[in-house]
């Protein structure tokens, strides 16, 4: 059975003496944390404390059990021994670090690449923008949302960049590359893609015929169009814009 509210209060209540003590309800049982530390497991009414080396002769004398199915033997924690649960609290405080916290601000990349051809980098400059295209989201080119498409690895392979050995050189989307600072809409196309309900089987396909089974999680999209301002070395930015053409900067 799960653990009752009632009981996970008074496990807080008896670990008052530790430290600040608060809990939180997982997969409906409870974590007990002291201090901001994950130290008490509550399940079935019953406290849980990992077997670590420092515990070994605290609790020489303790039951072990599984907490839950799956779980590793864990030892019983005589909540009513006041003396006993201050000095393993105080042990396991020593040793177990306070969890790290997600920030809120999703860990991005600084710099995204759009690699191009010649042929469409003739028309970029001029404009000053890179514009959004298809994103062969399905197979109908009317319902296809418009993006511009980024990856986050300064490399051309494996993108899908170049479908056809004999084209053109200047067709060959793998020769230039813009490097773009990041901005807040730009998203990760495999979750935006999920997000948007892609059809499964055109996600694999799109992927596999890319050869991008290991790089299909390096790219990103912009609903919307990039000006040179947000290039780096754009108009409002000191030095060139940041253009590579096999190594050289333009």
């Amino acid at each position: 059975m799960a653990s009752t509210p009632d009981y996970v209060e008074y496990i807080a209540e008896r670990l008052a003496s530790t430290g600040s003590v608060r809990y939180k309800k997982m997969f409906g049982e409870y974590m007990v944390y002291v201090n901001d530390k994950p130290l008490v497991l509550v399940c079935d009414n019953t406290a849980f404390v990992k077997i670590l080396p420092c515990l070994n002769i605290l609790m020489i004398n303790a039951e072990c059990s599984f907490p839950y199915n799956g779980a590793k033997e864990y030892y019983i924690l005589d909540i009513e021994d006041k003396e006993l649960v201050e000095r393993v609290i105080g042990e396991l405080d020593k040793v177990i670090d306070v969890p790290k916290t997600k920030n809120n601000k999703s860990v991005h990349p600084k710099v995204l690449y759009h690699f191009t051809s010649l042929y469409n980098l003739n028309k970029i400059l001029p404009e000053k923008w890179l514009t959004t295209t298809e994103s062969n989201f399905v197979f109908s080119q009317s319902a296809n949302p418009l993006v511009v498409w980024m990856a986050d690895i300064p490399m051309p392979d494996n993108h899908g960049l170049l479908f056809d050995d004999n084209m053109p050189d200047e067709l060959n989307k793998t020769f230039y590359r813009i490097s773009i600072r990041w901005k807040k809409h730009f998203r990760r196309w495999d979750e935006w893609s999920t997000e948007k309900e892609m059809d499964s089987d055109i996600k694999r396909m799109l992927i596999e015929s890319a050869g991008a089974q290991n790089t299909y999680k390096s790219w990103y999209i912009s609903e919307s169009n990039i000006p040179i301002n947000d290039w780096l070395g754009g108009c409002k930015q000191k030095g060139p814009i940041v253009i590579f053409h096999y190594g050289t900067i333009f």
